[in-house]
This record gives structure tokens, sequence and C-alpha cells, in this order.
């Protein structure tokens, strides 16, 4: 079974033989891969390749992950590079999550001229149009090659282009829909807001500025959000974010890295 203690996930479909083969370690060799993860990650996590480090993600959170030493640092690393500024960026991120963004922007910033939609949210309706017109045609495509034995008993069934135009309309709509479902989470958040800061009872003079805050400006507001969106994913809180793509790549391995880990290693020991 698991080691309990840390809360890792016992997986049937995880599979520790290539990993033991690849190190030329005996099946029972402890701490095993498959039981106590973390442990054998500190130990074997530098001499093991991408493809056989992926599925681990099957035992660990990237939470949980965080506490080894050298993914942690890769998480720093990463976020301090050129990709990683990019791909944590604010327009990243709130395409990722727009309801995070524009409820933290609506707190911050005020709720009065800012529609969910602004100045930047032009190019991203246009972008997340040409998602959906994608994601339809992806659609469209596996009609062709899957549906009803593929594209010729299809065309046989309904008609030469007829079923994969509709697949892709459906694609389409469906996008819709989740689009008007995230503006309606921002606006119900907006008028709690405008609701807590505007009350409809009519109150004093200096009650109303009680209740009024300052706020911070956009570009402060975004540099903020940044900040707090780069410290989740290095405590392995960000969800949508592939922690594999950092957590088991070597290149993201500071020089200074293996010291940092020897010392702590003797601090243990001591």
């Amino acid at each position: 079974m698991a080691n309990s203690s840390s809360n890792e996930s016992f997986d049937p479909t995880f599979d520790p033989t290539p990993i033991l083969r690849y190190l030329s370690l005996p099946k029972d060799y402890v701490p095993s891969p498959a039981e106590q993860p973390l442990e054998f990650l500190k130990a074997h996590l530098v001499q093991l390749p991408p493809q056989l480090l992926q599925p681990f993600s099957l035992l660990l959170t990237p939470r949980q992950r965080t506490t080894l030493m050298r993914i942690k640092n890769r998480r720093s690393t990463f976020v301090q590079s050129p990709e990683g500024l990019e791909k944590l960026g604010w327009q990243e991120a709130r395409k990722e999550n727009p309801v995070a963004y524009e409820t933290f922007m609506i707190d911050l910033v005020g709720v009065t001229g800012r529609p969910l939609i602004d100045v930047e949210g032009e190019v991203d309706k246009q972008r997340e149009a040409r998602k959906g017109e994608l994601e339809g045609i992806e659609e469209s495509d596996w009609v062709q090659s899957n549906f009803m034995g593929g594209a010729t008993a299809f065309h046989r069934h309904v008609g030469e282009g007829k079923f994969e135009r509709l697949m892709a309309v459906f694609e389409e709509e469906r996008q819709a829909v989740y689009q008007r479902e995230q503006q309606q989470k921002v606006r119900q958040h907006q008028e709690q807001i405008e609701g807590s800061v505007y009350p409809e009872e009519e109150g004093s003079e200096s009650e109303e500025s009680e209740v009024e805050t300052e706020k911070m400006s956009s570009d402060d507001a975004r540099r903020m959000f940044e900040r707090i969106t780069r410290e989740k994913f290095i405590d392995g809180h960000l969800e949508w974010m592939d922690y594999n793509l950092v957590d088991y790549d070597d290149r993201w391995d500071s020089d200074l890295q293996d010291e940092e880990e020897r010392w702590f290693d003797e601090e243990e020991e001591s």
C-alpha cells in the first residue's frame, strides 16, 4: 500500500517495471517507486528521463511533488524564464481562468466601467471564436474517420458533408455556452461587490466614505495577479498548468541546485 503519512495514492495502472529496469534495480527495491514514490524520486529523479518520470503523476499531485527540493527549484527557475513569464503572465492566465482574473480585477480596480470584455478582451473574443471554429473542424475530422465506420458509411447514412457541418456547429455552440457561463459568473460577482459598496439603504456621508476603499491601477493589479499566479504555480496549486512539462525536465535545473540539495541533505542527517 502507499505511504499514508504522505498522502500518496496507489494507482493500479502505474507500472514500476520499466523504471526499475532502466536503473538496473531489483523488483523488491526500497524505497518502492509504486509505494513510496516521493522517497524514490528524491533518490533517483535526476537519473530518469522524462518519459519514465511522467507516470509518477498518477501517484503524486503537483502539490505533493513540491516537497522535492529539485522540483520546486525547477519551478522557480521556470517562472523567471522568458517562457515562464509568458505562460504565467496575466494574458495567458486570463485565457485559462477568465473568472479568476476578472473577479480579481473587479475587487482591486473597481466595478464601475469594467465590462467583462475590455480593450484586450476584444482580441480574446476573436481568439475564442477561432478556437471554437478549430475545435469544430476537429469534430468534423473525427466524424469523417470514426463515426459509423468512417466517411464511406457516414455518407451513405446521412449524406456528404451534412453531419460533419452539424457536429462542427454543435462544438461552436458549446464554446459559446461556456463563454456565456463565464461571463455570468463574473457579472454575479460584480453585482455582489456593487451591492456591498453601494448599498440601497441611504446612509450618512461618513458611512459612505468608510465603505469606499482606495482602488489599484490596472497595471498594479495585473502585476499582483501575475505574482500570485507564479506563487500558486510554484506551490502546486495552479490547476490549469501542465506541471509535467517543468517538473520532469532537467533543463530547468539551476547551476547551484546540486550544492543546495547537498546542504539540505547534510542538515537532515545532522
